[in-house]
């Protein structure tokens, strides 16, 4: 976090040269589409966040359900008690990492060892300790740190003086809430109104439902800052003029909705480059000591490039032929799911055994909640009015199949 990067440069005597900007080269990706753009009439959300595979920060997939109302899938950090990133029976959305600049430091003016001044006022450092282990030659050594407290938050010494640390997270600590919020969210309106908590401290959000709406915004509590200091470097920690208490209102933070462009993305850059060139935001209505990106990188180059040339947007549907006819063995369906029975693939398949070789395990499912009622069986290919996603195959059909595709389907089911 930025938090982390700025109480290290101070330990090691570097913050002449801190840089908020993420060292890690991989990144996350995040894109919607709206029917304005897709061939099938449906709107799509796409999830692509990249966490390591262990530690902490890996994601955990979950599907949480309860009998309050409560049916959300999607991923979570171990520990925390709701959804981060995912979908329910009405929405969903994701995150990419974004780079406004959230922290700053301060360098005090100090009158002694205890005391500093602020204005026309001299006060006193509150001081603590604690405790830390270091690591030399790969063997842990308890170390003991004194630390302080000022007006603008936790205070470090090092051989230059004392430098504060200030960041919005230190005084906002409803983030989870606010996440638990979203995800019991119904529409976008109620979705809106729970980003305007403001509780979470960054992060890039991306949005779809089931009401057609996508929506992109750069999201982040992100403090309101005198114009007359240069935020990029270390800020006099002696006056209340750089002692900020206000944020930026999610209404005033770049964003787009449902643009006619019919698609929004984002790859951990600019927010400024997050849908059509006519209608994105413009980076002359934000104030430069907001720290937003500018930037294209090579992942959200290929993604402009790749949306605008095509006219339109859509899954490839397999030809009748990936089928099952009731004769067909396992190898001639094909188990991938981009190629082999192409949309909606979402898992295994339950069926009997009329179907050559197929298993639980090897066979994927075709099925997605529908609009009209009409439900086309998976592998025979025969309608079945009425169906549900639960229902057997009727006699119809050449194999009993639980799990089904259902025409003009919106949302995965």
């Amino acid at each position: 976090s930025e938090g982390d990067k700025a109480i290290r440069s101070i330990f090691e005597n570097n913050t002449r040269n801190i840089s908020f900007l993420d060292e890690n080269k991989l990144g996350s990706n995040l894109f919607a589409f709206s029917t304005k753009i897709t061939k099938n009439g449906e709107t799509y959300l796409g999830i692509n966040t990249h966490q390591p595979l262990d530690g902490p920060t890996s994601w955990y997939e979950a599907h949480l359900i309860s009998e309050e109302g409560t049916n959300i899938i999607g991923a979570t950090f171990a520990g925390a008690p709701c959804i981060l990133t995912g979908t329910n029976e009405n929405l969903g959305w994701t995150h990419t990492v974004n780079y406004p600049d959230k922290t700053d430091i301060f360098q005090l003016e100090m009158v002694d060892k205890n005391h500093y001044k602020f204005d026309d006022q001299i006060l006193k450092l509150k001081t603590f300790k604690a405790k830390a282990y270091i690591k030399i030659l790969g063997i842990p050594i308890k170390v003991k740190r004194k630390y302080y407290e000022s007006v603008y938050g936790p205070t470090l010494k090092n051989k230059n003086g004392f430098y504060s640390v200030r960041t919005a997270s230190l005084f906002h600590v409803r983030a989870l809430e606010q996440w638990w919020k979203m995800n019991k969210a119904r529409d976008f309106n109620e979705f809106y109104n729970i980003l305007k908590m403001n509780q979470i401290p960054g992060y890039n959000i991306g949005y779809a439902d089931k009401n057609d709406t996508i929506f992109y915004i750069s999201n982040g509590i992100i403090p309101k800052r005198n114009n007359s200091y240069n935020w990029k470097n270390i800020v006099p920690g002696n006056t209340k003029r750089t002692l900020w208490n206000e944020y930026y209102k999610t209404e005033e933070l770049p964003q787009v909705i449902s643009p006619e462009s019919g698609y929004v993305y984002n790859a951990n850059h600019s927010p400024f480059k997050s849908t059509s060139l006519s209608e994105n935001p413009d980076s002359k209505n934000f104030e430069k000591n907001m720290g937003y990106e500018e930037y294209d990188n090579n992942r959200s180059t290929r993604i402009f490039e790749l949306i605008n040339d095509h006219k339109s947007i859509g899954p490839r549907i397999s030809p009748r032929s990936h089928f099952c006819d009731g004769s067909m063995s396992i190898s001639a369906l094909g188990t991938d799911n981009a190629s082999g029975l192409g949309i909606g693939c979402q898992g295994p398949l339950i069926c009997s055994n009329t179907i050559s070789g197929a298993s639980i395990s090897t066979m994927p499912r075709l099925w997605r909640h529908g609009r009209n009622g009409a439900a086309v069986c998976a592998f025979c290919g025969i309608n079945r009015t009425g169906a549900s996603a639960n229902s057997p195959a009727t006699s119809g059909c050449a194999a009993t199949c639980q799990n089904l595709y259902e025409t003009g389907a919106s949302t995965p089911h």
